[in-house]
């Protein structure tokens, strides 16, 4: 037989014991500082900055920006999301006296913000509860609540090739109500 041992772990005649100061060598693959930890590293970042996604990165947030662009309108509920090569989507809820509507702005790094546009509008209802998720190519999905009449239905449109699709009722029978939704991509 052989041992073996799982990555941060030596074999010591036959124990697996964890390897001494593995942030020795290249820093642990760390961009910032690196903490020795059973099996792996952890790496943590300064003050002013943030561990990305592949969790060795740093990275900072710039100076603050306006996402919502008309000042006549209130911005509410807004949600993220971004992937590793910093594309981003943002969603929220903007209304004025006559609608309420699901709006969206595209992040994309080095041109920042792109244009605003309304995904959902509704005369007659409410919409709330917008969220948003990006899987690793850059595809998404908005989800949101939309209340008519006193039925709450869940409501998603799909976003590929930096444009959106059609928005569609997810739940299509009429049994009760749906409120706050989630969702996640893989």
């Amino acid at each position: 037989y052989v041992c073996q041992c799982d990555p941060g772990y030596q074999n010591i005649s036959d124990v697996c014991v964890v390897t001494p100061d593995q942030c020795q060598t290249n820093n642990g693959g760390c961009e910032g500082t690196c903490e020795d930890s059973p099996g792996s590293v952890i790496c943590k970042c300064a003050k002013s900055e943030s561990l990305k996604v592949d969790r060795k990165s740093c990275g900072k947030f710039g100076p603050a920006k306006r996402v919502s662009m008309a000042s006549s309108m209130q911005p509410m509920q807004p949600d993220f999301a971004f992937v590793a090569d910093g594309n981003g989507l943002a969603v929220w809820i903007q209304s004025n006296a006559n609608t309420t509507g699901v709006w969206s702005r595209r992040y994309a790094p080095g041109t920042g913000w792109g244009t605003s546009a309304m995904l959902m509008a509704e005369n007659s209802g409410t919409v709330s509860s917008p969220r948003v998720a990006m899987d690793a190519r850059g595809r998404g999905v908005v989800v949101w609540s939309q209340t008519v009449d006193d039925d709450s239905d869940i409501w998603a449109i799909r976003y590929s090739s930096q444009t959106f699709g059609e928005p569609g009722r997810i739940d299509l029978a009429n049994s009760g109500s749906a409120f706050e939704p989630s969702v996640e991509l893989d």
